[in-house]
């Protein structure tokens, strides 16, 4: 896997922030942790870029990897994290390592103006962060096939939120989508009515009900995070 970039999991991301940190407790006590210049380029072709993985776009990829790694950021307990560019530095079609590795696009007209329109990734990572904003981060548990982030009320300490997903799986020079299939009795938060979010595709969200997407009594989860919510928080 040659200068190839790889989903937080498999690139032990966890394990290397969380070591880090002991590292850092033990001879710099009392310091914050930044974690500086993060994130994945969009175009495939760089050593840095995110891939097409099953349905989802590299764009689409792009969201979820930085999505995950920031959840991985929040469990290991470091003070801030920052992508590496907000909007792109090149074109779209450029495959130069990190010039695509924002989550806006760049376009210039007549080697004088430019702009910026939101990417795929962009439009993910906003949807996601607004509907977590109001909660906050407990851990993550690490299943079998899959991990699970649960998240509290600011005012009850009670769980009222989860993000299932799974990583991607390496064979050779080819990452492929992981889907495992979950017990939906595995999903209860203190037995009251669950709904969902979910990223489907086109930079827009689907939710709903947890039961419109039961099928045999079991939910599909894949690398695009899954959040399961009390119905009642919005």
């Amino acid at each position: 896997w040659n200068k190839k970039a790889l989903p937080p999991e498999l690139s032990n991301f966890q394990e290397k922030l969380v070591d880090f940190k002991v590292f850092a407790t033990k001879y710099f006590p009392g310091k914050k942790l930044y974690l500086g210049e993060t994130g994945y380029d969009s175009n495939s072709q760089s050593p840095q870029g995110a891939v097409t993985i099953g349905e989802y776009l590299s764009e689409e990829v792009q969201g979820f990897w930085i999505l995950r790694s920031y959840l991985f950021f929040l469990a290991a307990k470091w003070d801030k994290f920052f992508l590496y560019s907000l909007g792109d530095h090149a074109s779209e079609n450029s495959s130069e390592q990190y010039a695509t590795s924002g989550i806006v696009k760049r376009f210039i007209w007549d080697n004088l103006s430019q702009s910026y329109n939101k990417k795929l990734s962009y439009i993910i990572l906003d949807g996601f962060f607004k509907e977590l904003s109001m909660n906050t981060f407990v851990r993550i548990v690490k299943k079998n096939d899959y991990f699970v982030a649960d998240f509290k009320n600011n005012f009850v300490n009670t769980i009222v939120k989860k993000v299932f997903w799974t990583s991607e799986t390496k064979n050779d020079n080819q990452l492929s989508l992981k889907i495992v299939k979950i017990s939906r009795n595995s999903f209860s938060l203190g037995g009251q009515p669950l709904c969902y979010k979910k990223y489907r595709s086109e930079g827009l969200f689907e939710e709903g009900a947890l039961e419109d997407i039961v099928s045999n009594n079991e939910i599909e989860i894949d690398n695009n995070p899954l959040i399961i919510k009390v119905c009642s928080q919005g």
